[in-house]
């Protein structure tokens, strides 16, 4: 079970990644920055061992609450979609390409 800190730090790294990602001008090197900040979040997250409804409950609803608050019930709507597809992004084996290799040109 993670700890207090460890859970807020995680939703302040997942937040600051989103914000980081809103206020940078929309490239293709700042969509695969932020999602490759949002992956190493999750696969923190993984190692954590947490069940899906705590992941859920603990970390993707308090990010989510947070952009909404932050920035409204559209765009705060928008960037916590874009979270949750780079957060899930992870686990899904049809990624192909790896985030790193894209950011480097190696893909």
């Amino acid at each position: 079970m993670a700890t207090h800190g460890q859970v807020l730090a995680t939703i302040d790294r997942s937040v600051t990644a989103i914000r980081r990602y809103h206020d940078a001008p929309r490239t293709q090197q700042s969509i695969l920055l932020m999602v490759a900040e949002v992956q190493m979040v999750a696969g923190w997250v993984h190692e954590l061992m947490l069940a899906a409804n705590e992941v859920d409950e603990l970390i993707v609803h308090p990010v989510r609450g947070y952009l909404i608050e932050r920035y409204g019930h559209e765009l705060g709507v928008r960037l916590a979609g874009e979270f949750l597809r780079a957060f899930d992004g992870l686990l899904a084996e049809e990624q192909g390409t790896l985030v790193y290799e894209r950011l480097n040109g190696l893909a």
